[in-house]
């Protein structure tokens, strides 16, 4: 019997098979993005997935090439006006910069597929509003996978890939362009998440804001309040991850 990692990876691969036939995938070289790019590659062919990599001043180094020989487009957006002081948060704002110019780049394919993971919802990300307006889809999230799970099932592909989430998404404030010291964005944005990468249980995360402004839905497992530009999706009954992972997929429609 294949693990439990295996099973979702299979459920992702299965969900992107009966979706798309060719898509883009926002490549990082995190764990993240470098699974769903194997999942996206193992459903459709490597001939129909491009890996987009975005070229940003604050994030200096740069992704490694993406697995399984996947071609990989470089974007550059434009974060001139967003970094002068934008009023909406800084990772919405740089979401909405990346995902803008990768939609522009890739006008040949079904979606653009992001990354997110639901263990990065529990700790909260402003940029979603920015894929949810773009209609970007977030198949982890639909698929219940975390970042445990991402992190096992890169060491068992063998992926190149790295830990760690965007330094800038707890940052209150926009950074000058070539003043980010790396550790110290990674320090600011622990503390501003209340403590260390891995002080989080996604298992007592009964209620979650979803920084996106998902329909008011209620499900078996979950409900959906919407509140504004954000919503509140309070789990109801079983594994939080599968009420999550039920709610994007009734939910978030691209």
């Amino acid at each position: 019997m294949p693990s439990f990692p295996i099973r979702l990876f299979r459920r992702l691969k299965a969900y992107v098979e009966s979706t798309y036939e060719r898509v883009a995938v926002a490549y990082s070289g995190g764990h993240d993005s470098s699974v769903l790019l194997r999942a996206a590659v193992k459903a459709l062919g490597r001939g129909n997935v491009v890996a987009c990599t975005a070229a940003l001043p604050y994030k200096p180094d740069p992704a490694p090439a993406p697995p399984l020989n996947v071609d990989q487009l470089l974007v550059r957006p434009d974060v001139s006006e967003v970094l002068s002081g934008p009023d909406d948060h800084p990772c919405y704002a740089c979401k909405r910069a990346i995902y803008a110019a990768i939609t522009e780049a890739v006008d040949d394919v079904d979606a653009v597929l992001d990354g997110t993971n639901v263990s990065e919802l529990a700790r909260g990300r402003p940029g979603l509003r920015a894929l949810y307006e773009l209609e970007v889809d977030v198949p982890l999230l639909k698929c219940g996978l975390g970042d445990q799970t991402t992190a096992w099932l890169a060491a068992r592909f063998g992926l190149r890939s790295r830990p760690g989430s965007c330094s800038l998404t707890g940052l209150p404030e926009w950074p000058e362009i070539g003043e980010v010291d790396p550790g110290e964005a990674n320090a600011r944005a622990r503390r501003a998440r209340g403590g260390s990468d891995g002080g989080w249980s996604l298992s007592s995360c009964l209620e979650i804001r979803v920084h996106a402004p998902l329909p008011e839905v209620r499900g078996e497992r979950f409900e959906c309040v919407r509140d504004g530009e954000e919503t509140q999706l309070v789990v109801r009954k079983g594994p939080v991850t599968e009420a999550v992972a039920e709610c994007f997929r009734r939910c978030w429609v691209v």
